[in-house]
């Protein structure tokens, strides 16, 4: 069974805290729709590759790293809170 990838542009990588629950997460860009997605602290690149119609290089990370997958705002938060 293969893993579950998500394709980001390498370039686009930040950091910063989940304002949820504050643990720090890493921002990629998602190649080709180029939309913010939070991983847990610093992803492992899975595979590494350069695309030469966009001259970007694209890292293709696991799917289960995203940050969204285990961190939700509670009922009591409401969602989209931002502290």
């Amino acid at each position: 069974m293969s893993v579950a990838t998500i394709q980001v542009l390498a370039r686009t990588r930040r950091n910063s805290p989940c304002r949820t629950c504050g643990e720090i997460v890493t921002w990629f860009r998602t190649f080709p729709r180029e939309r913010w997605i939070a991983f847990d602290a610093d992803p492992v690149a899975l595979r590494t590759t350069g695309n030469p119609i966009v001259g970007e290089t694209i890292e293709e990370l696991d799917r289960a790293d995203v940050h969204w997958s285990h961190c939700r705002p509670t009922a009591s938060q409401g969602e989209g809170v931002t502290g």
